[in-house]
């Protein structure tokens, strides 16, 4: 996913968006300010909401930045260098310039982003917890609790074994040291991958009938993505990702 417009540069990577983030930033705003506060916290005027839920969510846009900029940085000291990070309507996504050169490094690269997003969460539900046991701070202490869930969901989504996932990753890393076949270890990731979003894609529209309801098909966008990318992983990709790769570097190597 290309970046639409520049954001800056953050511990020295370079930080983009797509357009589409406009749109799950206003989701979460909407459905932070108009359901899930007045729920967790009633009794204060819509303003307050509308306030938190702001602030909510570029908190957390920043709790998604720092799972990546983990991921960046582990990749810089093993010697990777990154492109940058964007931010899109699914998430954020780094983009590093080059395949780990071993086993051990990329189970570290993808382990980092995760282990970030758990440590946030950590550190949110003890604020949290506290601003509840002195009961002050209603607002606040949801809207903590509301981060340190979200961030506890994303280290627990990211390590799914399903490539292009973290877990994923770390999963093809574990097989690669195992058996120390590179192609292979990423094509079972790859068909677990696979497997997994077509689930996703499957599940989404199951949902949307049985319920009619489409709150389910969000589900069938990130499903439909991870099956695209675990692809590069199967069998007859590889080579296509690899000339790719060869022919994107030096253009993307001189990152202003």
């Amino acid at each position: 996913m290309d970046e639409t417009f520049r954001i800056g540069r953050v511990a020295g990577v370079r930080v983009g968006a797509h357009w589409s983030l406009l749109l799950i930033a206003g989701f979460i705003g909407w459905s932070l300010a108009g359901l899930a506060f007045p729920r967790l916290a009633p009794g204060y005027p819509p303003i307050a909401y509308w306030l938190a839920a702001l602030a909510t969510t570029a908190v957390f846009l920043q709790s998604l930045l720092a799972h990546e900029l983990a991921h960046c940085i582990v990749a810089r000291r093993a010697g990777i260098p990154e492109h940058g990070i964007v931010f899109w309507v699914l998430g954020a996504a780094s983009r590093l310039e080059g395949p780990p050169p071993s086993a051990a490094v990329e189970l570290r690269v993808a382990a980092a982003g995760p282990a970030m997003s758990a440590a946030l969460a950590g550190g949110f539900l003890a604020f949290s917890r506290l601003l509840v046991a002195t009961g002050a701070g209603r607002l606040i202490g949801a809207t903590l609790g509301w981060l340190g869930a979200m961030n506890l969901l994303v280290a627990a989504f990211n390590l799914l074994p399903a490539y292009p996932l973290d877990g994923g990753r770390v999963f093809r890393a574990l097989l690669w040291r195992w058996h120390g076949d590179e192609a292979r270890a990423g094509m079972t990731a790859g068909r677990c991958g696979w497997l997994f979003g077509a689930a996703l894609v499957s599940g989404g529209i199951l949902d949307a009938a049985l319920r009619v309801d489409l709150a389910g098909l969000w589900l069938v966008p990130l499903g439909w993505y991870l099956c695209g990318a675990a692809r590069t992983e199967l069998p007859g990709r590889r080579a296509e990702r690899a000339e790719l790769v060869e022919q994107v570097r030096p253009a993307a190597a001189p990152c202003p």
